[in-house]
């Protein structure tokens, strides 16, 4: 990444900023890097200043999605029950992901690998799991896996969100959160 004062770091939030609201609108693979200097006014040689490539590119505007969800999620386990917390914080990630799904796609590929920032989200849940066991409201004694085991559910929860808006399912409004009313209620000791 170069360096070009604060004008070039203000081109550069520029880039991302129409990046994130490029693929919001078209989606993932409709953000090229001609296309988005096109709607900045400028040319594909300036991106490259920038950015390494479109990938390097991809990188940042999913860590502004991260970034989103993030304070989206601090916010729901700083509820002092820990029920609650996990409710708040599956109802978080749902909401992000229904409100931002080419985002969240982004950030969540089949093919993810470990980044930073969704090992914090991991670490939240499993902080949440962890007062959870302590206080007595979740069965289990080790909240790593119990946390792994609530990110699984709640991915799968979001698929299946996904699955029946894209076919049409009537009544699918309804299915996610009854599954994730179960899947809660299974943690509870």
């Amino acid at each position: 990444m170069r360096s070009h004062g604060s004008n070039g770091s203000e081109q550069r939030q520029a880039i991302i900023a129409r990046a994130v609201e490029t693929i919001r609108e078209k989606g993932i693979a409709g953000l090229t890097v001609r296309a988005l200097a096109r709607r900045l006014g400028c040319s594909p040689a300036t991106f490259y200043l920038y950015f390494t490539n479109k990938r390097s590119l991809l990188g940042e505007v999913a860590r502004v999605g991260f970034h989103q969800l993030q304070e989206r999620i601090e916010a729901a386990a700083s509820e002092n029950d820990p029920l609650e917390a996990l409710s708040g914080l599956a109802q978080a990630y749902l909401a992000f992901a229904r409100e931002d799904p080419e985002l969240h796609r982004l950030m969540f590929p089949p093919d993810a690998h470990p980044l930073a920032e969704r090992r914090r989200f991991f670490q939240v849940t499993r902080g949440v799991m962890q007062r959870g066991i302590e206080a007595g409201k979740l069965r289990g004694s080790d909240a790593q896996p119990m946390a792994l085991a609530f990110g699984c559910m709640l991915r799968g929860i979001q698929q299946l969100e996904s699955s029946e808006r894209a076919l049409g399912v009537a009544g699918s409004g309804d299915l996610a959160p009854r599954v994730l009313e179960e899947g809660l209620s299974l943690l509870q000791a």
